[in-house]
């Protein structure tokens, strides 16, 4: 395969991945994905956790330091869901 045809497939595969996406009515989202990343990567380099389970161990020590902190972990996602919520819908929604 020549490089212009690999190039092309790479395309594509984004191409495929990111017309799976909600909208982004804000044109934000991009930024808030890659804020998350660096989130997750900072997380994995203190921890040593692997890319696959990440996401949940973050979520669960959140729930810790929430736990410490006088937060209500339920109340905080919920409140994010809602965030996610307004940041990807459209007038007439999804």
């Amino acid at each position: 395969m020549s490089t212009l045809e690999e190039h092309e497939a790479e395309q594509a595969v984004i191409t495929a991945q990111t017309s799976k996406l909600p909208p982004d009515p804000d044109g934000q989202n991009g930024d808030r994905a890659e804020w998350a990343e660096l989130a997750i990567l900072a997380f994995r380099k203190a921890t040593g956790t692997d890319e696959e389970d990440a996401v949940c161990d973050l979520i669960a020590d959140l729930q810790h330091w929430c736990d410490r902190n006088g937060y209500d972990f339920e109340a905080e996602v919920k409140r994010g869901n809602g965030h996610y919520w307004a940041e990807t819908q459209t007038e007439g929604g999804w």
